[in-house]
């Protein structure tokens, strides 16, 4: 249960937005924002597709290659531009990408609330 005027150093969605379409995570920030503290920390955990990958091909990632993912259907990968767009407009700060040592090769993407 949420108290009004309560805030939160940290928040995590790890193998989340890998299930909606690549544009729910925008509202979800969106909503999430007024929740943090100045500085607080976001991490979202999803699946990188190269800038060159058109989106009409499939992706199976490392490290096992069992997980197949797609632009237009569960589970999704994203691109940067994807991620950048999350943010575009909202008070929130990209720090960076990276990998997660996520099981199926996800990588995390670290935003603060500015």
């Amino acid at each position: 249960m949420l108290i009004d005027g309560m805030t939160f150093d940290l928040a995590l969605a790890q193998s989340v937005f890998t299930h909606p379409p690549i544009t729910h995570p925008r509202p979800c920030m969106t909503h999430l924002w007024p929740r943090m503290r100045k500085g607080g920390r976001f991490f979202w955990t999803f699946f990188m597709a190269s800038e060159s990958l058109d989106a009409s091909v499939s992706l199976r990632p490392p490290p096992f290659g069992e997980e197949q993912t797609f632009s237009y259907c569960d589970p999704f990968h994203a691109w940067n531009k994807d991620i950048l767009f999350a943010t575009q407009g909202l008070a929130w700060h990209l720090e960076g990408v990276r990998d997660s040592d996520h099981p199926r090769g996800q990588q995390i993407a670290h935003f603060v609330a500015v």
